[in-house]
């Protein structure tokens, strides 16, 4: 009988304690919003957005968020220095801006580059049995009459463009990564993104 009781007693207690832990979340939820930091709701207004240490600026709608990086980049990627992202969209991987820095460097330079990283990290992929780097493609552009590259590729499940534009000191990659689902939705936005590209004055 009195172990009956004391299993009793602990059953009651872990009741009152999942009780606590639920009740304790749920005014959580109810009330985040009186101290939880917000983003002001998407107006569709483009927000220009500049980096003065490499000498660039960009525009992008107000329904993503930049985070800006110095020469350290984030994560190992030394060349990243802008990334745009849009919360809670699980198809859309964000927009980077990477840079590298070399002499007078040709469009072709810069494609060349990337793909030599873009075959490593295909490889990498696969050794852990997921899709490589495929389907890539090579078409020129320009924009404000600057000439410029793309590459449309794809990269374990992801779709990728990325725009080369090379410069004095260095060349810039721009990059879209979405689902291949999404990407039609965010094409017009990169585009404009891409040609809203400036160097600083």
């Amino acid at each position: 009988m009195k172990r009956i009781k004391g299993l009793s007693i602990i059953r009651n207690k872990r009741i009152v304690a999942i009780f606590l832990i639920t009740w304790s979340f749920a005014m959580f939820l109810a009330f985040a919003d009186n101290f939880l930091p917000t983003r002001p709701k998407p107006t569709g207004k483009w927000i220009t957005v500049s980096h003065p240490l490499y000498g660039f600026s960009l525009t992008y709608p107000d329904k993503w968020y930049p985070r800006l990086y110095n020469e350290n980049g984030y994560r190992g990627n030394h060349e990243l220095k802008l990334e745009l992202h849009e919360r809670y969209n699980y198809g859309f991987g964000g927009i980077f801006v990477e840079r590298v820095e070399a002499e007078s460097p040709t469009l072709e330079d810069a494609t060349v580059w990337d793909a030599q990283r873009l075959a490593k990290l295909g490889r990498q992929a696969k050794n852990r049995g997921e899709s490589g780097y495929r389907n890539s493609t090579l078409e020129e552009d320009q924009i404000k009459g600057t000439p410029l590259l793309r590459r449309r590729y794809e990269l374990r499940d992801w779709q990728f463009e990325a725009v080369y534009i090379a410069r004095a000191n260095d060349f810039i990659i721009i990059t879209l990564a979405t689902k291949p689902d999404y990407y039609d939705k965010f094409k017009e936005d990169f585009d404009r993104v891409v040609e809203s590209f400036e160097p600083l004055e």
